[in-house]
């Protein structure tokens, strides 16, 4: 029937269970896991100053998918590249189907300075 309109629904490519940033010392780590991957070559992460703002693709390759016949996997991954005391946001985006998950926030390290007096 020609008169019917029926949406047509793609399986979507992974299906995120979780994903986190926390900062550590110097670094950032995000730690994300997967309930389902189909045709997933991996992930870039994306950084920006803001949950609204604009952000920069960090890596240069994708994060490597780790799934095993469209089973679900675990991933890390360190961002060293954090000024002390700044918010971060990331995101994570799936190759190739260009699904983004996040944003996700972490505050990197912030450092305190006490001058130490002698002692007399």
């Amino acid at each position: 029937d020609l008169t019917l309109d029926f949406p047509f629904n793609t399986t979507t490519a992974v299906e995120m269970q979780s994903l986190a940033a926390q900062q550590r010392g110097d670094a950032v780590y995000l730690r994300w896991s997967t309930l389902f991957e189909q045709d997933n070559t991996g992930f870039h992460v994306w950084r920006g100053t803001s949950a609204s703002g604009s952000f920069r693709r960090l890596t240069s390759e994708p994060v490597p998918s780790h799934s095993l016949g469209g089973a679900g996997a675990r991933y890390t991954w360190t961002d060293g590249t954090v000024s002390a005391g700044v918010t971060y946001w990331y995101r994570l985006e799936a190759i190739p189907s260009g699904q983004v998950f996040g944003p996700v926030q972490a505050t990197s390290g912030r450092w305190l300075f006490m001058p130490l007096a002698p002692a007399r």
